[in-house]
């Protein structure tokens, strides 16, 4: 899950940007927030979620104001901060940024009081996310296959395969790790089949050893290599369906292009149902499709290019 705040760009804009410390930028960036999405903010926010004092609070949002004097104003009634209708973000905000956010506290990945978000945001009825179940990682493990990867380290590990009934012991190389939007795996040479592939965290039930790692006869030119993906609308939904297909991914002159690790590309497919023949079906099973096909499908290839056995992977 991404970071449970935005970052904040390199300056803010306005005369006293220079003399902002790092602390009170990023209060400056938890008010504009706040006024971003949720179109309010107090001293009570700040004093609880950064442990300031009131005058430090009073200060902060005297400070917001006087860099952007159009922001926002006081309402008496509300006894808060309201937006005001000519509202600029001081800072660079994204929705996903609030979104994450949302999503991590449902998933219990961010502790409600460590959200930006308000309380009144993340109240019951308010919002909800599709249950996740999370795989369990652990601690042990991903501390042996970060250390492997930076100091060049083979790791004789037990592996649940699921084409097999029992764990099997086995060494692998570790050199990265791949995230496919579901679950964490470890890129890795295994010294069993003499290539690389890709490893699941989880599955991992048990640390035997480790060693210098040995040169590999081969690169992993799989995780080397990108590919270039072009993504349209199916060219069978109607114009007015291709126009909403194409702002709801970002899409430029009714084009997106994403640049995908060979080795992540079958994940990438996967997540976002993407096939060779797709536009041969009809257009609300496969909203988007891949343009430039024999890029991403060397003729020949009618499956994607899978990263580890077809039993699962690491098998």
């Amino acid at each position: 899950m991404p970071n449970d705040a935005p970052a904040a760009p390199d300056r803010v804009r306005g005369p006293e940007s220079d003399n902002v410390r790092w602390g009170q930028r990023k209060r400056l960036e938890f008010i504009d927030f706040r006024l971003t999405w949720e179109g309010r903010i107090n001293r009570s926010d700040l004093i609880e979620r950064f442990g300031i004092s009131v005058p430090q609070a009073s200060g902060d949002l005297a400070l917001y104001q006087q860099l952007a004097p159009a922001n926002m104003r006081y309402d008496k009634r509300e006894k808060a901060y309201l937006a005001a209708d000519a509202f600029a973000p001081l800072f660079e905000q994204r929705p996903e940024a609030y979104l994450n956010q949302l999503s991590g506290v449902a998933q219990g990945i961010i502790a409600p009081e460590e959200s930006w978000a308000s309380d009144e945001a993340l109240s019951a009825g308010r919002f909800a996310a599709v249950p996740q179940a999370t795989r369990r990682i652990a601690p042990d493990v991903l501390r042996a296959v970060l250390r492997a990867v930076r100091n060049g380290l083979d790791l004789q590990v037990s592996y649940q395969s699921m084409s097999r009934t029992e764990p099997r012991r086995r060494w692998i190389g570790p050199h990265a790790l791949g995230f496919d939007r579901s679950r964490w795996h470890v890129r890795a040479w295994c010294h069993e089949h003499e290539d690389y592939r890709d490893f699941l965290l989880a599955p991992i039930t048990d640390l035997a050893g480790e060693r210098p790692a040995a040169p590999r006869p081969v690169r992993d030119a799989a995780w080397e290599e990108e590919v270039r993906v072009v993504l349209v609308p199916h060219p069978r939904l109607s114009e007015a369906q291709r126009r909403a297909v194409a702002t709801d991914y970002q899409m430029e002159n009714g084009r997106l292009t994403v640049s995908v690790r060979r080795a992540l590309l079958f994940y990438f497919q996967r997540q976002y149902n993407l096939r060779r023949d797709a536009t041969q079906h009809p257009p609300e099973e496969y909203q988007v499709v891949v343009e430039n096909v024999d890029e991403v499908w060397p003729p020949g290839d009618s499956q994607p290019s899978l990263p580890f056995d077809t039993a699962g992977p690491g098998a």
